[in-house]
């Protein structure tokens, strides 16, 4: 078992809430991903909050089957790992690998710093040392508010883009194919007056929108549609139903 260890220290005067310090404390938990090891505290050390974490293999995967996961997969490539999500959210920088910023791993950000927000002396260090070099990492209190302003951002624009439904909204095409998939663009008053890229939620729709109308750039249609948006603006329309076709216009 590898004796590695991660020292995390929060270095706050004042006491930190429980609801606060445990979800912390859970969020650093959730962002350690690696199959059959647990992140568990070695020692708490004397100081503001000062805990040493090690990667372990429960007992119970010891007993089924030999030791196949190599636990030097670094608590300090962890601490990159964490680093890099809350580098995205602190300034824009982008994470290491090669993948977008999951709502879950926004809200661990979010959460992890908040003690940090107590007071403005604050920090949150990690510390590793590590045959390969060490690793130290700080965040304070200035910069903990910016992590958890962005990712509140980044997780509302998260919910807009995979939730926002318009319902009886005015449509009318500017552009039409004969295909689903391809070169159809409406604009939505209700919703903005740009002309926007739309889809259909079936290929019924399509056919009655399309096919069934002899002139469907005059008419006016009432629909619900999905919007996917791009900050405050739409970039995508996926209609999900006719309300009614209002005729010619």
């Amino acid at each position: 078992m590898s004796s590695e260890i991660l020292t995390l220290k929060y270095d706050i005067d004042k006491p930190i809430p429980l609801e606060e310090f445990v979800a912390s404390l859970r969020s650093l938990n959730s962002l350690h991903s690696t199959e059959g090891v647990q992140l568990c505290v070695k020692e708490i050390r004397k100081g503001s909050y000062i805990f040493e974490l090690i990667n372990q293999v429960p007992d119970v995967f010891n007993e089924v089957m030999p030791i196949l996961v190599n636990t030097s997969e670094s608590l300090g490539t962890f601490a990159k790992h964490v680093s890099s999500i809350l580098d995205f959210f602190k300034s824009g920088k982008k994470p290491s690998e090669d993948k977008k910023i999951t709502k879950q791993e926004a809200q661990a950000a979010h959460d992890l710093v908040a003690p940090l927000t107590l007071e403005n002396k604050s920090t949150l260090s990690f510390e590793n040392a590590h045959v390969e070099g060490d690793v130290q990492i700080v965040y304070n209190y200035t910069e903990a508010h910016a992590i958890q302003n962005a990712s509140r951002k980044y997780i509302e624009e998260l919910d807009r883009t995979t939730r926002d439904i318009k319902e009886k909204v005015s449509l009318q095409w500017k552009n039409l194919s004969d295909q689903d998939n391809a070169g159809n663009k409406s604009v939505i008053p209700d919703i903005s007056d740009r002309t926007v890229v739309t889809r259909f939620g079936s290929e019924m729709l399509h056919d009655k929108m399309v096919k069934q109308s002899a002139h469907p750039f005059k008419h006016l249609w009432e629909v619900n549609v999905h919007v996917e948006w791009h900050g405050e603006i739409p970039k995508r329309y996926t209609i999900l139903e006719i309300i009614e076709d209002l005729g010619e216009v």
